[in-house]
Formats: structure tokens, sequence, C-alpha cells
């Protein structure tokens, strides 16, 4: 069966990253300079089905994980505009039309055709955003029909090129540099929005975004998977499509294919099958989500990607950005830097309020939540930084025992001298010294410091004669 060939009914690839922006913006008056170019995401939908959208969440998702992931829940359920200032997300969409057509192509590649759904923008704390921009590959208009496979892998490979160029409704230019131009739209003058930390148009950056790039990417075609062939190839587009591989390199088993042990390794761990007409293998840079059998709309495992896992995914995304962030932050300061402390707070403050083991009573979202925790390896990110928290805190009670340390011995140096006070204090009072009380304290107490002090610096000298004549 050649895999290639096979027609696309549906699809979609969700182009997902991070940027960082001025935290300030969260505030009431930054949010207000935000809705000149976003809105709030829901309001893609009517009002009867938003209220219907998240009246569905509330029963499915945890109150922990909707708090994180749709902190306007309880709002929009009671009619309000949500969420409040002071939310640990801020999910907005962008209101300018994005193209409906494009065509992107590298030379020696056939071109492939896509439009732009939506462009969201998810800003959460610590100056850390994720966007999520909606593609669909389209067939080519002389074509006709619906996209192939063959199609799809194209343009996961563009997607990855460095040389790759965007031609958007006569805009031209790399992918990062559109959605650094389009869709990132700073409403602050001199702070740019930078995606993955670096700039947007030059070289350097369009190489850091194709290798830093996430993808979810959903696929729904017609492939019969109860035969061992249908199968195997269903495996084998899984992680083709995930990996950005020629389709057909596990088959050929060619010089540049994976080895069978390193193939089978990463399909057993990485991959979710639990119904019969989808499976979906989760990777480090990429989602990849088959499903066999063409659905009709209305109800669409293709469309609960969108709508309702694509959260966990985000989710994802944020949380391995952020411990990694804060991973590379105290590995660059020394043991004795007063800002540990800080970085540790910071941390604390992320686990506690994003990381879960489970997110939902159902089962189906905690296997993912798992599987993306797992190749996005988070719980190492998290290992790490407690390994250096639980040295931060050891250097921290170090520091503090030193200065109790330091207390206690000027306490111990000082308790000699109220002594002898003291005693000056009892001789007066004894030889009814009242009225020269001062200077006769003072004589006494320099005594008492002074009589010990030559004793023992007498005794050095002699100690040091007799060393001498021997």
């Amino acid at each position: 069966m050649d895999a290639s060939r096979l027609e696309l009914t549906r699809n979609f690839v969700m182009l997902c990253g991070y940027f960082s922006y001025d935290p300030r913006l969260q505030e009431s008056a930054g949010r207000e300079r935000l809705l000149a170019s976003y809105r709030p995401w829901y309001e893609r939908q009517d009002a009867e089905a938003r209220k219907r959208y998240y009246g569905y969440l509330a029963g499915y998702y945890y109150p922990n994980f909707l708090k994180v992931a749709f902190p306007e829940c309880g709002d929009v359920l009671e009619g309000r505009e949500g969420p409040g200032p002071g939310a640990p997300l801020l999910h907005l969409t962008l209101r300018d039309a994005l193209p409906v057509r494009a065509s992107i192509a590298v030379s020696g590649r056939p071109a492939r055709a896509v439009a732009f759904d939506w462009a969201d923008l998810y800003l959460y704390p610590e100056g850390i955003g994720v966007f999520a921009v909606k593609t669909r590959l389209l067939a080519e208009a002389d074509a006709g029909g619906k996209p192939d496979m063959a199609a799809l892998s194209d343009y996961l490979y563009l997607l990855r090129s460095d040389a790759a160029e965007l031609d958007a409704g006569g805009w031209k230019g790399t992918v990062a540099a559109f959605i650094q131009g389009r869709v990132m739209k700073a409403p602050t003058a001199g702070s740019p929005w930078l995606l993955f930390g670096g700039g947007g148009a030059d070289a350097s950056a369009s190489h850091a975004f194709h290798s830093k790039l996430k993808t979810l990417i959903a696929a729904e075609t017609d492939l019969d998977v109860s035969t061992e062939e249908g199968g195997e190839l269903e495996e084998n587009l899984l992680f083709e499509l995930g990996t950005g591989s020629r389709l057909g390199t596990i088959r050929e088993n060619g010089h540049f294919a994976p080895s069978r042990d390193y193939y089978r390794r990463i399909v057993e761990t990485g991959k979710i099958s639990v119904f019969n007409n989808w499976s979906c293998l989760s990777l480090f840079d990429t989602f990849t989500v088959l499903l066999n059998k063409p659905q009709s709309s209305s109800f669409s495992t293709l469309d609960n990607f969108e709508n309702i896992y694509l959260s966990l995914y985000v989710h994802a995304v944020f949380l391995k950005l952020a411990l990694y962030r804060l991973n590379t932050q105290i590995a660059e300061l020394s043991p004795s830097d007063k800002r540990n402390k800080a970085a540790r707070d910071r941390f604390l403050g992320i686990k506690n309020l994003f990381f879960m083991s489970h997110v939902s009573n159902n089962f189906l979202p905690n296997e993912m939540h798992r599987r993306l925790s797992e190749s996005l390896e988070i719980e190492s990110e998290i290992g790490q930084l407690e390994e250096k928290i639980e040295k931060i805190n050891d250097g921290i009670e170090e520091r503090s025992a030193q200065v109790m340390n330091r207390f206690l011995a000027f306490m111990a140096f000082v308790a000699p001298f109220s002594a002898m006070w003291d005693f000056t204090e009892w001789s007066n009072k004894i030889f009814g010294l009242d009225r020269s009380y001062p200077v006769f304290s003072l004589l006494v107490f320099v005594a008492l410091f002074l009589v010990p002090l030559a004793a023992i610096l007498s005794m050095s000298a002699r100690r040091r004669r007799r060393r001498g004549r021997g």
C-alpha cells in the first residue's frame, strides 16, 4: 500500500512556540492596549455555543486545571467577560483576518498551499507567552479534490526548513517573520515580543524558530488498520510525520532509516492507541494524531483535538519552557548568590500552580497529559530543579547558621564585660561611693580587664625568653 497517495479528508497543523513579553500587559491598563489588536478567544463562538462549550469543559476537567487553562470559564458561564486581572492565563485571539490561501515553497520542491484559520496568544506569568496558529493544508488549485499524505509530509518538511519562503497575499518571507510581523502585535513601543527569546527577521532567529517550533498535527484519512499491514503502516506514518522523515523511510529501511530497536522504543513509549479509529504519537517537538476513518462534522475526534485537547498541549509547552528557563537561570548563578532565593520561590510558585498529576475524571486526557509530560521531559526538569533547590536551601541554612554563630560569638565576647560592669556596681554599693560611682565603676572595670590581660602578656613574654635561652 502506497501511503503517499492516501487522501486527507480533513487536517490541521498547529504551529506552537513561545515568546517573551512585558508582564505589565497583564494589568488592567495593559489589557486595554492589547484589546486593540486582540479579543478574548471565546468570541470566535456565538453566545449559546460558548455556554455549551464551557459547560462541557466544567464537567470534563478538574477545577485546578480549568483555573490555569480556562480561567475565564466561570465568568463566561455566568454571563461576564473574563478572566479578571490576576488570572494565571490570558488567552486572546488575533482580530485581523489571516490569509485564506497562501503557499510555502523551497527551491527544488513543489509549493504547498495552506490556509491560516486563526492565531491565538496565551499570556502566562513571568512574561512567558505561547502562540498557537492553526493552519490547514489545501489541495493544489489546478489539482482539485483533497490533499494527500505526500503533500502533508512536504508541508511538515517545509515548516522545519530555514530556506522555505511563505507567500501570503503579497506578503513574502519566512514563517518566523510572518508570525513575528502578522501575529505578534506588541502594543507598547520599544517592548517587542520576541520569538523564542530572540528576534524574528534575521537568519539566526529564523533558524531558532524552525528548530524550536512545536507542532500538533492532525490528519484524517481512510486507512484499514484491522490487518497487520494496515496497523504497521499506521505506526510508520505516525513516526514519519512526527519526525519529519520522508514517507516510506521505515518500510525501505535504508541507510538513514532508524534502527529497529530505536523505532520500536519510540512507538511503544510515545504512542497512544485507545480506540480503533485513531491513534497518536507524542514526541519532544511534535504531537501527531492519525484518524483512520472519516467522521461527520457533528461529532469529530479531529475537532476535539482542536477544541478540547489543544489546551493540554499548550499547557505542557508553557510548563516545559518555564521550568527550563528557571533551570538555566539557576545554573548561571553562584551558590552564594542572593538571587537563588527568588528563583527558588518562583519555582515553587510555578510547580504548585501549574504542575499536576491528573487533570480530569476522564482517563483519556490524563493519559495524554502523562504522555506529554514524558515526551517533553517535564518531570526531568522538575527533578533537576528540585536537586538545585535543595542545594540552595542548604546554602541558605548554612549562611543563616553562620550569621547566628557570629551573633553568639559576639554575645560570648560581650558577656564577660557585662559581668565586670555588674561587679563594679556591686563594689560601689558596698563601699558607699555613690557620688563618685561613675568614676569608681570605670576604674574597677578597667582594672578587672587590664590585670588579667597584663598577666597573660607577662606569661607569654616569659615563655618566649625561655625558648630564646634554650
